[in-house]
């Protein structure tokens, strides 16, 4: 389980040493009428991600005050001190602390953040973490120590969309429709034998999965696009349902797979202290929900998201599934920012737009609960200037000719 992969990912994404501009005032004279604006860099988006997670970490590991934590290993929270640390005999708190302090450094002064990934010193930071977690990979066969006398007898059914149905919304409506339905859903292909185990695997991302259920198959009916099993739940194993998330990479088509040849690749990624209830913010460059899911996210008042979204600006990207029409709209400051404006399509569907308007009075509400889909073509810090964002709004509207073809009236 490696606990720090969602920060050492980054490793990656700063290698190609791209993190910001800074931004120089060359506009205005410093008079009355125009004054200058104070210097600051416009990070990249991968910049503003690691900053929103180094914050979702640090919270959820509970350190109260990074501060402390670095003063009580001798460090001052100064880039001198912190540049100068070993690393490699600090405590996991500390190099969070680290991290989230050169993070902080940057309220404080501009640059600050920039500073600390030009001298490299993140990267060294993450490197450890990475170095710690390599040391602790579990694998699920570690979790269920199922004998090797009995592995032969487990298959592990994978499940992903069938492109009608998305199963993780289904799972987050009702884990049975996954557990009982998906599972044991028979098209032509018989998956078990009454006896055999099953270890029900839904799609989380890429390579990760997410353990919902492990069942004792004890009927079968013979059937065909219908449910063709009966299981029930194998207790011992009831207090990992839900909550362990799994990598693997999956390089088949075939949903169902025997366990014993693919155990000792099934990486135990995180066990989470409950039952997951929706997908974790996973940057701003890979979101795209439907509308159900940011109905629920705004809903739900997910933390990960809500921080995310909260304090910024974006220009961003409805589509219209049914038809491919686009809509291409901006989340400033004069609207409250993406979260308050995505908040307004959740409430009435059409956010104030001339266009959706007309769509949801001729067509229902419904129709764009089942068919509209959310993302983000480009985010800005709260600092950057309206203009700038309307700008890019106008400039993506050309591009994808939104107006010509799609939802967008001006």
């Amino acid at each position: 389980m490696k606990k720090y992969e969602q920060l050492t990912k980054f490793i990656d994404i700063f290698s190609d040493n791209n993190f910001g501009e800074w931004v120089i005032d060359r506009e205005n004279d410093g008079s009355l009428e125009h004054p200058i604006q104070m210097p600051f860099v416009n990070y990249e988006a991968s910049v503003d991600e690691f900053v929103e997670t180094i914050h979702t970490v640090v919270m959820n590991k509970g350190i109260a005050s990074y501060v402390d934590v670095l003063n009580r290993s001798g460090i001052q929270w100064d880039s001198d001190s912190m540049k100068k640390a070993d690393v490699t005999t600090l405590t996991d708190d500390t190099i969070l602390s680290l991290l989230l302090g050169a993070v902080r450094a940057e309220k404080f002064c501009d640059g600050a953040l920039l500073d600390f990934l030009k001298s490299g010193s993140i990267q060294k930071w993450l490197h450890e973490l990475k170095k710690r977690d390599e040391k602790m990979r579990i694998k699920l066969d570690d979790l269920l120590r199922i004998p090797d006398s009995e592995a032969g007898n487990v298959k592990v059914k994978f499940n992903q969309t069938d492109g009608n149905e998305d199963p993780m919304e289904l799972y987050l409506k009702d884990p049975k429709i996954i557990n009982d339905h998906w599972l044991f859903w028979r098209n032509k292909q018989r998956y078990f034998n009454v006896g055999q185990v099953a270890i029900c695997l839904l799609k989380l991302s890429y390579d990760t999965w997410l353990l919902t259920t492990i069942k004792k198959v004890t009927e079968e009916f013979g059937v065909y696009n219908d449910i063709n099993y009966k299981g029930e739940d194998i207790e011992e194993y009831s207090q990992y349902f839900g909550r362990v998330i799994i990598k693997y990479h999956k390089t088949v088509q075939t949903q169902g797979m025997y366990y014993n040849t693919i155990k000792d690749e099934l990486e135990v990624l995180e066990i989470l202290p409950n039952m997951f209830d929706g997908d974790e913010f996973p940057g701003y460059d890979k979101v795209r929900l439907s509308y159900t899911q940011l109905e629920s996210i705004i809903e739900r008042k997910k933390k990960s998201w809500i921080a995310a979204l909260e304090n910024q600006k974006a220009v961003y990207l409805i589509t219209d599934k049914s038809n491919g029409k686009l809509y291409v709209g901006s989340a400033t400051s004069d609207n409250g920012m993406l979260l308050a404006r995505w908040s307004n399509y959740v409430d009435n569907g059409h956010g104030g737009n001339v266009e959706l308007k007309k769509l949801v009075n001729e067509q229902g509400f419904d129709y764009i609960k089942k068919n509209f889909q959310y993302s983000i073509l480009e985010n800005y810090n709260a600092r950057i200037d309206d203009k700038v964002v309307l700008e890019r709004e106008s400039w993506w509207k050309e591009t994808l000719q939104s107006r010509a073809f799609g939802y967008n009236e001006n």
